[in-house]
């Protein structure tokens, strides 16, 4: 048994990695954290999740992975340059809402918001 890579990884991390890496981001997701967030994500049908720091998407991908098609996840990033790479990657799907922001202060005007995981790595 491999249980250094996880089975069904998302096949859009194959562009994001190449991306992460050609603009030399190195705060993404480990593999085995992925797997853990794509779990996360499928306990939760019709969830929603935060994602604070999206970074290249990485982990949005992972999460998006285990969402049902009735969850929704908001990824905020204060970086324009790595959330652009998330946007290419991941814009298409309906269930994410990008939003360049710093966290804390998305937080601060979505009190309001009801939220079943909120993933700040």
């Amino acid at each position: 048994m491999n249980d250094r890579e996880p089975a069904n990884i998302p096949a859009t991390l194959d562009g994001i990695r190449r991306d992460t890496e050609r603009v030399g981001f190195t705060l993404a997701s480990e593999p085995k954290t992925g797997s853990l967030l794509r779990a996360l994500a499928a306990s939760k049908p019709r969830g929603e999740f935060l994602e604070i720091g999206t970074g290249t998407g990485v982990g949005t991908a992972w999460l998006l992975a285990g969402m049902d098609a009735n969850s929704r996840l908001t990824s905020v990033d204060s970086d324009p340059k790595v959330l652009e790479i998330a946007r290419r990657h991941l814009g298409h799907d309906s269930r994410v809402t990008f939003r360049l922001v710093e966290g804390a202060t998305f937080r601060e005007h979505s009190v309001q918001q009801r939220v079943d995981l909120i993933d700040g790595r």
